[in-house]
This record gives structure tokens, C-alpha cells and sequence, in this order.
């Protein structure tokens, strides 16, 4: 609706005359529930502090061993042979050890019908071959080989005459026993010297 030069209303009043007028209300703005952006990002370099203090504290640690990582490339050796001549053939790193060369002797509690695990079954294969290997080789003649040869029978058969196994493991450790034969010969020997 428009209103004439004398202030009189012209035309069509419509919908103005029912139009009211409501009391304008402040509307306070909504309390932030959220977290700000400075909050955000003082935990965000609390966090990375955090972390560069425990990288830089893991080689100050005594109970830290960082893994030696150590890479051998396979090499192939180049073909040099001529028309005629044999070709080399190519040569490749050593395989790395695997998880049985890790298996340990871990010498079983006495007892009968125990379950042992794979280093005890170790132990046990160990201590029988090098007891095979010293029995031969014991002088009678000596007190202190004999009755040292003897109380190593009597341990054994405390801890490995009578056990159970899981087949799996039983195979692991004789397969190591086979690879540490050497060695447990030596073993013996240097026990059977040391009785003298």
C-alpha cells in the first residue's frame, strides 16, 4: 500500500492491516559445545612433543635393542663366457636363519608325564647325545669321571625319561639336534676333561 502526498492511504490495504508488529528478541548465540581451535591445536603439539620425546629417549634406554637390519642383495654374476665357453652360473645370497636355528636348551623340572615344550624336548635330545657320546669314553679307572657321568645319567632321567610332546615339536628340536651334533660332541668332551 502506498500513501498519497497528503498522507492518506491509496490503493489496496491487502494484508498490511493485519500485519503485527512482535517485540525484536536477542538471541544469544549457542554455547559452544565443541573444542575451540586453539585447544585443538595445543593437544596437537602436545602430541607431537610427546612423541619426539620418546623417539629421542628409545636410544637412552638400556632395555632398548634397536633390530639390526642388514640387507644382502642376490648377485648374479655376469655372463663372461664367450661362443663356446660355459656360462657361470649365478650366485645368491645365504638364506636368513630361520626359527628353528633360534630354539634354545631350557633344561625341563624333574618329574614323569610332563608335557615339554620344544626347547625342553631340546634339552632332553642334547643331553641324550652327549651323554651317548661320553659313556664310551668314561675312565673307569677315575672316581670323579665316573661318578660325574653318573650323576648327569641320574639328572637326565630325572627330567627327560618319561615326558609328552607334540609330534610337530618332537621334530623341530631333533632336526636342531642333528644340526648341533658337532658341537654337543664337543660338549662332552670338554665335560669328560673336566672331570680329570
Amino acid at each position: 500500500m502506498s500513501t498519497s502526498p497528503s498522507n492518506e492511504p491509496m490503493g489496496f490495504a491487502g494484508l498490511a492491516t493485519q500485519v503485527s508488529t512482535l517485540p525484536q528478541q536477542v538471541v544469544a548465540p549457542a554455547a559452544s559445545s565443541g573444542i575451540d581451535g586453539r585447544t585443538v591445536t595445543a593437544l596437537i603439539i602436545g602430541g607431537l612433543l610427546l612423541v619426539m620425546r620418546i623417539v629421542t629417549a628409545l636410544p637412552h634406554n638400556p632395555a632398548y635393542v634397536p633390530t639390526k637390519v642388514t640387507y644382502v642383495p642376490n648377485t648374479i654374476v655376469p655372463d663372461i663366457g664367450g661362443p663356446g665357453q660355459p656360462s657361470q652360473k649365478p650366485v645368491f645370497a645365504p638364506a636368513p636363519p630361520t626359527f628353528e636355528s633360534a630354539v634354545t636348551e631350557v633344561k625341563p623340572l624333574a618329574g614323569k608325564g610332563r608335557w615339554l615344550n620344544r626347547s625342553e624336548i631340546l634339552y632332553c635330545l642334547a643331553e641324550s647325545a652327549r651323554l651317548n657320546v661320553m659313556e664310551p669314553l668314561v675312565d673307569e679307572s677315575s672316581p670323579a669321571q665316573l661318578n660325574g657321568y653318573n650323576d648327569l645319567v641320574a639328572d637326565y632321567n630325572l627330567r627327560c625319561l618319561d615326558y609328552n610332546y607334540q609330534p610337530s615339536e618332537l621334530a623341530i628340536a631333533q632336526r636342531r639336534v642333528d644340526v648341533l651334533r658337532p658341537a654337543l660332541k664337543m660338549q662332552a668332551m670338554d665335560r669328560l676333561a673336566a672331570w680329570r
